[in-house]
């Protein structure tokens, strides 16, 4: 009964014009080796043409080597097959807002011009491709329901306030330092600018310290937090592009995640010839701990292979391995400091395509364990192939 009432409500809005949709909590799509999806807003409009279609707002990270070309394929609003449009020259290092076009069909433009206009359900592939070879990359199915934004599956995927690193995420006002003539700042600096850094970060919620305009080494692990979680390269300088990130109204609020270690998305392979051993290659993987406030003494890794036609490569009875470290096996790693703390032998190197590594469990200072299911794990891919 509340559908069909929330379906004659919506027809009559959009026999009145553009229908807008209260904006939503931003809700993870995709994520693939460091390249990110997120939708923020949504809204139906109509065009000049009389037809009705979806505007979906995206807000896109790029931190690949690569610039990459998002396409939707597959596109059904509830069943019926429609047109998608995603977005393209989406360069390296790129946190970039932008929107996805959803509209009727050429071939159908009846049907997918009613399908849009009282539809809820978005199925459609998502597909991550080299902008400049058109080599495909990746792909990953989604399933949107305009109403709830509730979808099935994985950690990443849409779904109440459990995607990703805590949920909604919530958005700082720009703020304007004293000089926006931004030079890269690091541990050592002294001066306004670091002062401004500083206050920015505290307002945020990154920095606990005092604001005394020198770059010490409690600043130095705030900037390091302030990138990880809004998808920057991580470093422990304040670059003119965090600097940048930091002050405008696109910096997130800091967020203390569920499980606050992640994977860098930076492997390095060693071959069967570097390795010496036959078939056995090697990787090895940077994590980061994302929190600001708590140690990690221990984690467990989940990783698997599979082969260039996609099927996982059995070296497991459930065919998934698992790494475990605790602080006799590695350095501890501190609130928003990185290190390589997991190396991975690939059994069967030469017929593994890609091998896929994820965080399933924390152990933190306090001796709090943090857990999620297998299921549930977001894997990060390293194509070897």
């Amino acid at each position: 009964m509340m559908k069909r009432l929330l379906t004659a409500l919506l027809a009559l809005a959009l026999l009145a014009g553009t229908l807008a949709v209260p904006a939503l909590a931003e809700s993870k799509l995709l994520t693939w080796n460091g390249f990110e999806v997120w939708v923020t807003d949504y809204s139906y409009k109509e065009s000049d043409g009389g037809y009705t279609y979806i505007h979906m707002d995206v807000r896109i990270v790029n931190n690949t080597n690569r610039t990459i070309w998002l396409k939707l394929d597959n596109v059904m609003v509830d069943g019926t097959e429609v047109y998608g449009a995603g977005v393209s020259n989406i360069k390296s290092g790129a946190n970039m807002k932008d929107w996805f076009l959803i509209k009727p069909d050429d071939k159908n433009m009846a049907g997918g011009d009613g399908a849009i206009r009282t539809g809820s359900q978005v199925d459609m592939t998502l597909i991550v491709k080299d902008d400049d070879s058109h080599d495909e990359l990746y792909r990953k199915t989604v399933s949107v329901n305009l109403y709830d934004l509730s979808v099935g599956g994985g950690y990443d995927d849409i779904g109440g306030a459990s995607f990703g690193f805590g949920g909604a995420h919530r958005y700082a006002p720009a703020y304007t330092p004293a000089s926006t003539n931004y030079q890269t700042l690091k541990q050592g600096s002294r001066g306004q600018a670091v002062r401004d850094l500083q206050q920015r970060l505290t307002d945020l919620g990154y920095l606990n310290d005092r604001v005394d305009g020198a770059y010490g080494r409690n600043t130095n692990t705030a900037v390091r937090s302030f990138c990880a979680q809004n998808g920057l390269s991580i470093s422990s300088q304040a670059t003119p592009e965090m600097q940048r990130l930091l002050y405008s109204s696109s910096a997130q609020y800091y967020e203390e995640p569920y499980l606050p270690l992640m994977i860098a998305g930076s492997f390095d392979l060693e071959t069967p010839i570097q390795t010496h051993v036959s078939g056995v290659g090697m990787m090895n993987v940077e994590v980061v701990n994302r929190s600001s406030t708590q140690g990690i003494r221990g984690f467990s890794l989940s990783y698997y292979q599979t082969d260039m036609y996609g099927n996982k490569i059995d070296l497991e009875p459930n065919g998934r391995g698992q790494y475990y470290f605790t602080t006799e096996e590695m350095n501890p790693l501190e609130p928003a400091h990185y290190g390589k703390a997991f190396t991975y032998a690939i059994n069967y190197f030469y017929r593994t395509y890609a091998v896929y590594v994820g965080v399933q469990k924390v152990v933190l200072d306090d001796g709090e364990v943090r857990e999620i299911d297998p299921s549930e794990v977001t894997y990060f891919e390293c194509v070897v192939q």
